[in-house]
């Protein structure tokens, strides 16, 4: 279950980006960039590859403010993480609802 956000909410985004080794352990790390795409229900691009703030080694964050003029829906979020060659990719969701 998503979590909801009425119209002209701000939505606080966060990851956390980790380099897994052979053996297994996770280890956060810094990624060469880290960039969001946040899509309304009906695809529609609200923000597209935009940076990350980093917080600290391998936490970052974005802000998203919803508007008046924005549908309600599930918005859906895809984080791109890229370190030399390998890309990660994370997804997830969150509810924007009228007035609750």
């Amino acid at each position: 279950m998503s979590k909801k956000f009425e119209l002209t909410e701000t939505v606080h985004i966060c990851a956390s980006i980790y380099l897994i080794s052979f053996d297994g352990d996770e280890t956060l790390s810094d990624p060469t960039s880290a960039v969001i795409t946040v899509k309304d229900e009906d695809g529609v691009s609200k923000v597209t590859a935009q940076g990350m703030t980093k917080n600290t080694t391998g936490k970052y964050e974005y802000f998203y403010t919803t508007t008046a003029g924005d549908s309600a829906g599930t918005y859906t979020i895809e984080i791109v993480s890229t370190s030399g060659t390998y890309v990660s990719i994370q997804t997830g969701a969150f509810e924007v609802v009228g007035k609750i």
